[in-house]
């Protein structure tokens, strides 16, 4: 009989939690991945803003099928090695965490629920980080499934990055998850400002969503906390 420590004390099995979360069971749809890159793009942005408020949201998405990736790029505020560590190594970290400020200002993140970007798991093995901070180098990062046993360290790899911004590549898990991706993306994506996606560079935007019925506006007094961008709101209005 093996030894044992008593009295006994609640142990966590890192590898085992990490693989619970990162399967079908704990997000009722894999492509909730691609509302979490958008997320972090939108929140990227906001910050960046509040130093420069002429500065242009500018988001892309690109579904590239030969190569059975899924890229996302914004002109955002970009990250050093604390923020990489912060947001891609702690299982709940999301861009809420990271905080910019200017003067007595400070950027109210939107992305605030969800197992951060460890989502991106869902949809692949691999995926890729490259960003660029003002005054900064440039970084890349490789980080693959091996690192769900919370010992295996990500990879450094060339940045693809020259401007200030971050740019995420999802190698998607298979064909069936990349298609998903793609029709999915006008459930999530709703009104995003400065966001496009395409199937291939220099094809025909892939549109954004809407709302599935007419509804019935009513007038209220817009409020300074709310944010204008709609990812994935409900689909079926009764009234």
């Amino acid at each position: 009989m093996s030894a044992i420590d008593w009295p006994p004390k609640f142990t966590l099995d890192a590898e085992h939690i990490l693989k619970l979360l990162t399967g079908d069971r704990f997000y009722s749809a894999a492509d909730a991945a691609i509302r979490e890159a958008i997320l972090n793009a939108i929140d990227a942005i906001g910050r960046r803003q509040i130093a420069e408020p002429d500065l242009p949201s500018d988001i892309k998405v690109l579904y590239d099928e030969s190569a059975m990736t899924v890229t996302i790029s914004d002109n955002g505020d970009g990250m050093g090695k604390i923020e990489l560590a912060e947001l891609f190594s702690k299982v709940g970290a999301s861009a809420s965490r990271i905080a910019q400020t200017s003067g007595e200002e400070q950027y109210k993140a939107v992305a605030e629920f969800g197992i951060g970007v460890v989502s991106y798991f869902l949809v692949s093995d691999r995926f890729e980080v490259h960003t660029l901070q003002r005054d900064g180098e440039a970084i890349g990062l490789e980080f693959t499934h091996t690192m769900l046993d919370a010992k295996t360290p990500d990879i450094l790899t060339k940045s693809l990055r020259d401007t200030i911004g971050t740019t995420l590549v999802l190698s998607v898990r298979n064909e069936k998850i990349f298609h998903r991706l793609q029709e999915r993306f006008p459930h999530w994506a709703r009104d995003v400002q400065g966001l496009s996606a395409m199937k291939e560079p220099g094809s025909e935007d892939i549109p954004q969503g809407g709302l599935s019925k007419q509804i019935r506006m009513i007038e209220v007094e817009e409020l300074d906390w709310i944010e204008a961008a709609h990812l994935g709101p409900p689909e079926k209005f009764d009234v």
